[in-house]
């Protein structure tokens, strides 16, 4: 089964209606390759998989697709404009192969602004001069700790170099409320300072009024545990997916698409966006689902 969300409906003179809709395909889910009843997030047997470190997955095929169907705009008339697509989409939810990770090695293509660009792998396979800049300028690093690493990246607005790691679950700081609803927790490792900060990516449906309109917000970031001496301004980050040609146009961003999936950031510091964000996935990976 495919569910359809309405992420926009745009009138066209009052003869036509333009709707960008996103496609989701039911749960899969999957424990080291195989597949399993669907897993509930939250429950003992989840927070039990992220303790342990088991390789798991939640996985769902999805497509944000934009149809032109004629007025009287009806939920009938989208449904048959969708039909091709929703057959292509549970075709290729039903091939198991499309979840596999081990060929995966490159979790997420990050570009800053049309120009930086940052990549990001599980720890078994960054390259060595990632791991070996990381464990330089913070050798008491517990590579164990982390299951993701990004390449070091300049940062516009910190003024700094920072590396991203992503915490497994079990590594939360205990200072961290309702962990369950933090479903991604990454460390930022300022390279000059060699001081490291904290960022929550918390579900939220919220808007902001410099989110391009029409948008669905997935998250908004927290900042914590910013260790001692370790300056930073006050800006918070809002995640969001939406019709692509649209958010580019809006935030004056380059054509840059992920074959897989594509979702924004936006960086707002002082009531101004700083950073805009495309994050490009070619394939299923960790993150490609921001869940």
């Amino acid at each position: 089964m495919v569910c359809i969300e309405i992420l926009s409906k745009e009138d066209f003179q009052g003869i036509k209606t333009k709707v960008v809709v996103e496609l989701l395909s039911d749960d899969i889910c999957m424990v080291e390759d195989k597949q399993v009843p669907k897993i509930i997030y939250g429950t003992s047997y989840h927070n039990y998989l992220h303790d342990k470190g088991i390789e798991h997955s939640h996985n769902r095929q999805k497509a944000v697709v934009t149809v032109v169907v004629d007025n009287p705009f009806t939920e009938e008339k989208l449904w048959e404009a969708l039909e091709e697509s929703i057959d292509s989409l549970e075709k290729e939810a039903s091939d198991l192969s499309n979840f596999q990770r081990d060929a995966v090695k490159v979790h997420e293509e990050a570009v800053a602004d049309g120009e930086i660009q940052r990549l990001i792998y599980e720890i078994k396979d960054a390259p060595k001069e990632v791991i070996d800049t990381l464990m330089q300028n913070f050798p008491e690093t517990d590579l164990s700790e982390l299951k993701l690493i990004s390449t070091p990246v300049w940062n516009s607005l910190l003024e700094k170099t920072v590396m991203t790691g992503l915490l497994w679950r079990s590594k939360f700081p205990d200072n961290i409320l309702n962990k369950s609803d933090v479903p991604v927790f990454y460390r930022k490792y300022c390279i000059e300072d060699k001081k490291y900060f904290d960022k929550c990516y918390v579900p939220t449906t919220e808007s902001h009024p410099l989110i391009p309109e029409g948008c669905e917000t997935r998250f908004k970031s927290i900042n914590t545990n910013v260790q001692e001496g370790l300056e930073l301004p006050e800006f918070v980050d809002y995640y969001f997916v939406g019709d692509c040609d649209y958010i580019e146009q809006e935030l004056g961003l380059p054509y840059k698409r992920g074959k897989y999936a594509t979702q924004y950031g936006i960086t707002i510091h002082n009531n101004e966006i700083v950073r805009k964000k495309q994050y490009c996935y070619d394939e299923f990976t960790n993150l490609s689902d921001w869940i």
